[in-house]
């Protein structure tokens, strides 16, 4: 094995492996293997012959055979139009549609100013509605904040009631101006 490269011992190395799998023709030379790959064409074999993916197989061939080719009918197809035709076909003088769509823009604005006009009426009216429920909404909301507090007054007595110089219902505040409680008293209130 002295002299020889890995390369030299591949086909017999293949020969053994292709005996012991029993796969026929492998690692023995195929004849014409050691030609030399270059631009020349194989004898015998031309490319333009060959059908899909080099098969001598041409599914194209003998398709049109017995039929007749589809020809153009006598005296030719006509001319097909290329010059612009712009206003020479227009029943409509251009000068009526533009009046016809400025008449339709003024009416449509027209509109949208009347459906302002009176969709701001309705708003005013809305809030004047609730301009004149707010006293009464006031003077009952009045009511049920002195209900709680009488109930708050009778609960806070009872609780400091052996706590001595203790007043009910003193304000935190150092003013006689009366100030709403900073937080929500119902959850206190029975």
């Amino acid at each position: 094995n002295k002299g020889k490269t890995s390369t030299d011992r591949r086909p017999a190395m293949l020969s053994r492996l292709a005996r012991g799998l029993r796969v026929p023709n492998v690692g023995r030379p195929q004849a014409g293997a050691n030609r030399k790959m270059s631009g020349e064409p194989i004898k015998g074999h031309d490319p333009r012959k060959a059908g899909p993916a080099g098969t001598g197989y041409k599914p194209y061939e003998g398709v049109n055979k017995g039929f007749k080719q589809d020809m153009p009918p006598p005296g030719g197809f006509p001319t097909v139009r290329t010059k612009r035709y712009v206003g020479e076909t227009l029943s409509v003088h251009p000068l009526l549609i533009l009046g016809g769509v400025a008449a339709m823009m003024t009416y449509g604005l027209y509109a949208v100013g009347q459906t302002n006009i009176k969709r701001r009426g309705w708003k005013k009216e809305k809030l004047q509605c609730r301009y004149n429920i707010v006293p009464y909404m006031v003077a009952e909301e009045d009511v049920e904040y002195l209900k709680r507090q009488e109930i708050l007054d009778a609960r806070e007595a009872e609780i400091m009631k052996d706590v001595p110089g203790w007043v009910v219902n003193q304000s935190c505040y150092h003013s006689k101006r009366w100030t709403e409680p900073l937080y929500n008293d119902r959850r206190m209130a029975p």
